[in-house]
């Protein structure tokens, strides 16, 4: 039993991302619920395609830019997020090597 590393040492001496993805399978609760949010999604799809059949349009202004930037950031956001996640975790790794 003295051989082995403590939790403490065996946490120290690995990768922010393994570090990162033990604490994400201890604790689940800040996962949303995937039955209620994939209803939901689906009522409003369904709700959409039923008002655009009845020949419905959206009011003019859903369909403006109202912040160029944050029009910009929504139309790249798979982009952003998966490089920022990069970045994030690369700048976690050399603070806390």
């Amino acid at each position: 039993m003295q051989n082995e590393p403590s939790h403490h040492e065996n946490n120290r001496s690995a990768s922010v991302g393994e570090r990162v993805l033990r604490r994400a399978s201890r604790c689940r609760h800040h996962i949303y619920p995937l039955i209620p949010f994939s209803l939901l999604y689906t009522a409003s799809a369904t709700l959409a395609r039923s008002w655009q059949q009845k020949g419905r349009t959206y009011p003019n202004w859903m369909h403006r830019e109202h912040i160029p930037i944050l029009a910009w950031m929504g139309r790249h956001s798979l982009i952003i997020y998966a490089t920022h996640q990069v970045l994030l975790l690369m700048v976690l790794e050399t603070v806390f090597q």
